[in-house]
């Protein structure tokens, strides 16, 4: 509902140029802070650090309807504020993802990252389709939605999930982030589809904020009574989008279900290469 149209928020108050190097900091600061998040996992276990990190998002977000609801608006803090919020995702999303590892099987573990996978996807429409329409005249009803929303997600994770019994060794303590990455930095091969997968994301990224802001400035289509603007626009391609995508990945799924696995990871990446 508000991450995809961001970017128009710096734009309008800015311009395009500060706008796009502002959202690839907050990227960056994402991607930094995720290095720490699997060291935090093994040392103060996933519930406190996803306490943590959904924290830091709720007061983020909390703070940035505050700021846009009241007759004082402040881009400079709702800046500030976004770069905060990329703290928080960079420390939640390796421990959701080791948590939804470390609690399924082989047996049901594709079922479930299908079903995460389809999930999001929908929840992305649903939500682009509701800011799309949203956005222009009531961004601070977006802004608050969010910011309770995310107080809603602290509540779940905070009653749902179970305290980690940690069984972590002194000498692992000690060591803390370098032992954890001198074994991953002693594979080449991983390194490179890493980085390789990370400068994808980042172009991925910029060029749908790029779209998003040309097409908010140029983008008016007139049909007798009915006018799509360009923010319109760029949530109604995002939503046909996310439905190629959940529509795609159903039918390739079942084509590659006789597959296996690794043989499949290897076609994509010879393909991608």
């Amino acid at each position: 509902m508000v991450y995809p149209f961001m970017a128009l928020y710096f734009t309008a108050a800015w311009n395009m140029k500060v706008a796009g190097i502002l959202t690839l900091v907050s990227s960056l600061i994402s991607v930094v802070v995720s290095f720490f998040g699997g060291p935090l996992i093994d040392r103060y276990g996933h519930k406190r650090n996803i306490l943590i990190a959904q924290g830091i998002q709720v007061f983020s977000m909390t703070v940035v309807a505050i700021i846009n609801f009241s007759w004082w608006t402040s881009v400079n803090i709702t800046a500030l504020m976004l770069m905060l919020q990329n703290v928080g995702t960079g420390l939640l999303n390796p421990a959701t993802e080791s948590l939804l590892f470390n609690n399924t099987t082989k047996k049901n573990r594709k079922f479930v990252y299908s079903f995460d996978y389809w999930s999001t996807n929908i929840s992305m429409g649903i939500g682009l389709m509701i800011g799309g329409s949203l956005y222009t005249e009531h961004k601070e009803f977006l802004f608050i939605t969010l910011a309770v929303g995310e107080i809603i997600v602290w509540l779940i994770m905070f009653w749902g999930l179970a305290t980690d019994i940690l069984i972590t060794s002194k000498r692992k303590k000690n060591s803390f982030f370098i032992e954890e990455y001198r074994v991953v930095l002693q594979n080449i091969d991983f390194i490179k589809y890493c980085l390789a997968q990370l400068f994808v994301i980042f172009l991925e990224f910029q060029m749908m904020n790029y779209i998003a802001v040309r097409l908010t400035r140029e983008f008016h289509w007139h049909l007798s009574s009915m006018t799509i603007n360009g923010v319109s626009m760029v949530s109604d391609l995002r939503v046909l989008n996310t439905i190629l995508v959940i529509f795609l990945a159903w039918i390739i799924n079942r084509f590659l279900s006789r597959y296996q696995t690794e043989n499949i990871f290897s076609w994509v990446c010879l393909y991608i290469s």
